[in-house]
């Protein structure tokens, strides 16, 4: 089975998730390629002191500072970057050029690729019905927050 993850470059947690991941997937599976968004925080809709003063006004400065020097250590240390994992594994790593992973353009790449199944691990943009449908035996979506609704 051809197995394409969409996920998001975050310098926290999923590099080590997708080590595990990759490391216990049945022989049968073959990962086609990995798409790997910009990490956001809050969306993209803000700039990155946008972002600050709004990690600020929700969890405060204690937070802020933990937060802070944990993601200034690990954008340092590129074993933490997922793209770099699955490069480092011969998978491609993909990004949509307009930053849209509903774009028309790049649902063509991704047909390109054959998937028959998508996975989606902490992606941070909604769907459409394409991409959801691009797959024969669909789209998985594994998310640790809250949804839109």
């Amino acid at each position: 089975m051809r197995v394409i993850f969409i996920t998001q470059e975050d310098p926290f947690y999923l590099a080590a998730s997708f080590r595990y991941i990759l490391d216990h997937l049945p022989p049968a599976t073959e990962v086609a390629a990995a798409v790997v968004l910009s990490g956001s925080p809050f969306g993209a809709k803000h700039s990155f002191l946008g972002k600050v003063r709004r990690v600020h006004e929700v969890f405060g400065p204690r937070f802020l500072w933990h937060y802070g020097w944990r993601f200034l250590r690990a954008k340092l240390d590129r074993s933490r970057s997922v793209a770099e994992l699955f490069r480092a594994r011969d998978i491609e790593v993909l990004t949509p050029a307009d930053g849209s992973i509903n774009a028309p353009e790049f649902l063509e790449v991704l047909r390109r690729q054959r998937p028959d199944l998508l996975v989606s691990v902490s992606a941070n943009q909604v769907f459409r019905r394409a991409l959801i449908e691009l797959a024969p035996r669909g789209c998985l979506n594994v998310h640790a927050a809250l949804l839109p609704r």
